[in-house]
């Protein structure tokens, strides 16, 4: 092992051995965190190192070496934490991953991409709806924090040496006002409600703006949550659209959400009318 000080970071190198008279070698970098003194620095720096050997030596990713982002993303981070996530969010990353990462990213060797790869990505990012509206940095942020998730679950399970996106500059998130409705927007909707000839869709919007619970909160209700006596609702499961799997069922966005509310006496009513 060598390590050799460049300005403010390190190098380690590590020898693999010979194959077909090449020697191979593997390295990285090292950057000390600031405000450490030479002492400090020096253990700080040995420690990496041995680190780094023992997990290149023990064999630790080099079957991984010349692996794709691509293929990274299809055989490992897929199957080992895109599954694990509820439907709603895997199936935003899966979107962006298949629409804006791996067109870029895919062929290049999962190791081999730098900050350098993701800046030209993010300068490269256009609309592709033929709309002519710039592209919006909110959007730019959501895919990029996708990508950074994508190679941090890299650098987690020893793959990659760092997660570049570390070393760019994540696109700022406009700060937008909440839309909420007004109370005139709210007697505009109640006044309407009655003409609805859908009872299950006045019921529906009625619930929503009479508890403020989500939509697929909502959708996910069945009569067995309905508390008639004491005029209250139970919150256990959500339900919504999932592309390509259709409705899917599953548990509330966290433990607090799964909760109980208490609803008005009208609604009771009208509860059980529709049930009738």
């Amino acid at each position: 092992m060598r390590i050799e000080k460049r300005n403010e970071t390190y190098k380690i190198i590590v020898s693999c051995g010979y194959e077909n008279g090449k020697h191979i070698r593997r390295q990285t970098t090292f950057v000390p965190p600031k405000g450490l003194t030479a002492k400090q620095e020096k253990k700080a720096v040995l420690e990496f190192a041995e680190q780094y050997e023992r997990k290149i030596k023990g064999g630790a990713n080099i079957q991984y070496t010349k692996m794709t982002f691509k293929s990274f993303c299809y055989d490992l981070y897929t199957k080992n934490h895109l599954e694990t996530l509820k439907p709603k969010t895997a199936s935003g990353y899966q979107t962006i991953m298949e629409s804006r990462l791996i067109p870029y990213f895919g062929d290049m060797l999962l190791r081999n991409i730098t900050p350098l790869d993701i800046r030209s990505w993010l300068s490269s990012l256009e609309r592709k709806d033929g709309s002519e509206k710039d592209l919006s940095r909110n959007s730019a942020g959501v895919w990029f924090r996708t990508l950074s998730a994508i190679l941090g679950k890299a650098y987690e399970w020893e793959l990659i040496d760092e997660n570049p996106c570390k070393r760019v500059k994540t696109p700022a998130k406009p700060q937008s006002e909440v839309n909420a409705l007004q109370l005139e927007d709210f007697k505009r909707i109640i006044e309407k409600l009655p003409n609805y000839e859908d009872n299950r869709a006045r019921l529906f919007v009625r619930l929503v703006l009479n508890t403020g619970i989500r939509e697929a909160e909502a959708a996910g209700l069945e009569w067995r949550d309905i508390d008639f006596d004491n005029q209250q609702i139970s919150i256990k499961r959500t339900s919504q659209y999932i592309p390509g799997k259709g409705m899917v069922e599953t548990t509330p966005k966290s433990k607090t959400s799964i909760r109980t509310i208490p609803i008005s006496e009208t609604l009771v009513a009208e509860l059980r009318e529709y049930k009738l």
